[in-house]
């Protein structure tokens, strides 16, 4: 977990670069990084203040995505099989795939006799 700087520190660093300091004099004085000065000064000139701004909360209950999982939309796409052609002429699926493997076996085998 990352820590929070104090409002102290936040204000010396503001307080140095209105002083025309640079940020890496400032990072070293304060002994905190060139980027978290940055940082401090990129907020400061933006919102005006050197406080802990609030966040967001924790995320709510009722997502969408949650909606439409208790709705019974998942989201899940069923594989593609190749289909096959079985001994009378017409497609056969995937679970049936085996028994006309082995008739067609048996047919080449009874021509070639």
């Amino acid at each position: 977990m990352v820590r929070e700087l104090t409002r102290e520190v936040r204000d010396k660093a503001v307080e140095k670069f209105k002083a025309a300091l640079s940020y890496t004099k400032i990072s070293q004085d304060l002994n905190i990084s060139r980027s978290t000065v940055q940082s401090i000064i990129r907020k400061w000139k933006e919102y005006s203040t050197t406080v802990n701004l609030p966040r967001h909360g924790i995320v709510h209950g009722t997502t969408i995505s949650r909606a439409l999982h208790k709705s019974g939309l998942h989201g899940r796409v069923a594989r593609r099989k190749p289909l096959l052609k079985g001994a009378a002429g017409g497609h056969v699926r995937g679970s049936t795939q085996p028994s006309c493997v082995r008739l067609q076996t048996l047919r080449f085998q009874r021509v070639r006799t």
